[in-house]
């Protein structure tokens, strides 16, 4: 069935880039890159990034091929999570992305308290830049906290022999793609050219806790209902990041790294915080950037930053 989706979603995006190269040729060259998401594309929002150090995060791996410098648009602390008390600040960078977002969903009744949510980050840079410009490229990188999340509660309940359990996270997993569909919606209505939008790789093959087919399984509802959900319109790039990791997956070696997927690079790696990104003295070796796929569970190490970023590039030079 996993692989039945993946050859319709192939096929979909296949005939999508097909239809957008004539779109795409009349477009500027892209000259920034304005990155929404959480700890997956995090640039730095807490005082570190959530890769192996010094290594720089996918989407500014990206932002350097077009010339750009990808920074923070905020600074500061979460509660409970970062190591030190950093102060906020506002260094104005085009990376919205926080570690910890969700799509839609925030703190209740404080929508502005980190991590804010994909739809305030959007929010932001509405409120600072009015619209988005023809020689923007857009990434979009959202759902692995709406997942997880929900993961811990139907995990539980399925544990106790709720049966209803997974009808009730596969059910927020919907909503949660379609609050990235509407939220690309927004963005072309605001002007967007560019919006390149990550699927979720295979989070069931993590090392998260618990991972496995549950977690597989709500990993697959939301990119299925996000497929549907996206926008059919010319400015969307649909990355499927989830057949990238499928590639990597099986054969690690024959892409540099000697551990599999779910053996995590980090010591410790659950626990939260920059303790498990800052060098090799809490990595399980001092290669550990490059010879894991993950660390601190779900998050990239730099080699793995650096794949994802020619395989993004890779597609977004195939929607000329």
């Amino acid at each position: 069935m996993i692989h039945k989706r993946q050859r319709i979603l192939g096929g979909l995006m296949a005939v999508w880039l097909a239809g957008n190269a004539a779109h795409a040729a009349d477009l500027p060259p892209v000259a920034r890159v304005v990155s929404f998401g959480d700890s997956l594309s995090d640039c730095g929002t807490f005082g570190f990034k959530p890769t192996t150090a010094p290594s720089p995060a996918w989407n500014q791996l990206v932002a350097a091929h077009f010339h750009d410098d990808l920074k923070p648009n905020l600074i500061g602390r979460m509660a409970g999570v970062s190591a030190a008390d950093l102060p906020s600040s506002a260094p104005g960078g085009l990376c919205y992305a926080q570690g910890g977002a969700r799509t839609a969903t925030g703190a209740p009744g404080k929508p502005e308290q980190f991590p804010i949510s994909g739809v305030v980050q959007l929010d932001h840079f509405l409120a600072q830049h009015g619209h988005f410009d023809g020689d923007q490229l857009i990434t979009v990188y959202l759902g692995t906290n709406d997942v997880l999340i929900k993961f811990f509660e139907v995990n539980a309940r399925l544990a106790k022999g709720d049966s209803a359990a997974l009808a009730d996270g596969q059910a927020t997993e919907v909503q949660a793609a379609k609050d990235v569909g509407a939220l690309v919606q927004r963005m072309i209505d605001h002007g967007a050219k560019r919006i390149a939008v990550l699927n979720l790789y295979d989070l069931g093959n993590s090392d998260f806790i618990g991972a496995g087919p549950a977690l597989s399984g709500l990993t697959d509802t939301f990119n299925a209902a996000l497929q549907t959900a996206l926008p059919h319109d010319p400015a969307v790039i649909p990355i499927d990041t989830h057949a990238f990791f499928a590639g990597l997956e099986p054969h690690p070696e024959a892409h540099g790294y000697k551990h599999p997927m779910n053996e995590d690079a980090c010591i410790a790696p659950t626990k939260l915080g920059a303790d498990c990104y800052a060098g090799p003295a809490n990595w399980k070796s001092p290669d550990a950037g490059q010879t894991y796929m993950l660390i601190g569970m779900v998050h990239f190490t730099g080699r793995t930053e650096e794949l994802v970023s020619d395989y993004v590039i890779g597609r977004i030079e195939g929607h000329k």
